[in-house]
């Protein structure tokens, strides 16, 4: 037999394991038995056997623990931490023995939530919580806080391994150098002079300094309607009441401290270019063909219909998502929309540019509201 391969050491890794699991998620047997009802019929009495090391767990209850949990099959049946050979020779105090983290987890990988199956509300939350918990590190560092009797501290080691995972995805979707990139261009090139107004000597390179900047500004707007869904559908979930109530939040908080300032400086550049400036937005309703977005800028004399300079600037609209898994992303203002035939190109909107800056103005009492670009938002297709 092997060293944790025979029928009592398995039953104590197993049992060991499920009673940190449900630790983690500050479950009692009772309540996780209850949990599980929908998905199996698994009575409390067996669950209770399981916490106590009564009995094996069975290829059901790890495939129910998996869609229920987020938690793979092998965070169960294999130890988070290896006893040195020598220290398991001797009598020695649990929490002295020389352990090392189990490489096996290094070696199987990543898993993949089963969102077909389990459905794809709570896709992220339970994606990081996986991972987090078939990494050999992570599963070291929770393994040391129940052997030295401080079971309660496991929560608070996850719930820092994924703040930090989420932050890490914040930042793969939203390229902040790049956002920051654009608008410090837009500001170095074109400063207000002493009464506020611009001087713009070349019409078309203002718009293509302005057409950027706003591509990143239409991106975290979108971004963030992103996360506001997210947020949204898992609120009702197990993960979000664990560990998620203001990961979302932190995570991109960062984005929305300059918001007014921003969009404030985009109206002024607009206004004060004594320029009148359409755009309109184009997009393919193909979720097939790869033809990029695009915004076109109009600039006409103010009060005047002559136009002295125009430019067109494409935009990857299924780039900004490309880190979602599994849910499909469709542009919102392409929703319900028919284009003909033979190019597949819609526009999404059109109209001045300042106005749909500026916004409505709220009324008495009312807190004006800074997002924009609705029709940039991303729609989830089931």
């Amino acid at each position: 037999m092997g060293f944790y391969f025979n029928r009592k050491d398995t039953r104590e890794v197993v049992s060991r394991n499920f009673n940190s699991i449900r630790e983690l998620f500050g479950l009692s047997s009772q309540g996780l038995a209850e949990l599980m009802k929908p998905l199996a019929q698994i009575p409390y009495q067996k669950v209770r056997r399981l916490a106590a090391g009564e009995r094996d767990i069975t290829a059901e209850e790890l495939n129910v623990l998996y869609e229920l949990l987020a938690v793979p099959p092998a965070t169960f049946t294999f130890p988070w931490s290896l006893q040195d050979k020598k220290s398991s020779k001797i009598s020695i105090l649990l929490h002295e023995m020389h352990l090392s983290s189990n490489p096996i987890f290094d070696h199987l990988g990543t898993p993949l939530y089963p969102y077909e199956i389990s459905g794809k509300e709570n896709w992220l939350p339970a994606q990081l919580v996986g991972e987090a918990l078939t990494n050999s590190s992570c599963l070291f560092e929770l393994d040391k806080k129940r052997r030295i009797g401080k079971p309660e501290h496991m929560r608070g080691v996850l719930a820092e391994k994924l703040q930090t995972r989420i932050q890490e995805y914040t930042e793969s979707i939203f390229p902040t150098e790049q956002y920051e990139k654009a608008f410090k261009t837009l500001y170095s090139h074109y400063q207000a002079d002493t009464d506020g107004s611009l001087t713009i000597n070349n019409v078309s390179q203002f718009l293509e300094c302005l057409s950027h900047a706003l591509i990143e500004y239409m991106r975290k707007e979108a971004t963030l309607s992103f996360y506001s869904q997210l947020e949204k559908n898992t609120q009702d979930s197990l993960f979000f009441h664990c560990y998620y109530d203001q990961s979302f939040s932190r995570a991109y908080s960062h984005w929305t401290h300059d918001d007014s300032g921003t969009l404030f400086q985009l109206v002024n550049y607009v206004g004060h270019s004594n320029l009148d400036i359409t755009m309109r937005v184009d997009a393919s309703i193909s979720m097939v063909d790869s033809i990029p977005s695009q915004i076109t800028l109009i600039a006409r004399e103010r009060n005047a219909d002559h136009i002295i300079g125009s430019v067109t600037t494409p935009f990857n609209y299924e780039k900004w998502f490309i880190c979602t898994k599994p849910t499909e992303i469709k542009m919102s203002g392409i929703i319900g929309k028919n284009a003909p035939l033979d190019t597949n190109i819609i526009t999404v909107w059109e109209g001045d540019l300042w106005k749909e800056l500026y916004g409505e103005k709220s009324g008495y009492g009312e807190r004006l509201s800074l997002r924009r670009f609705p029709y940039l938002y991303p729609t989830f297709i089931e």
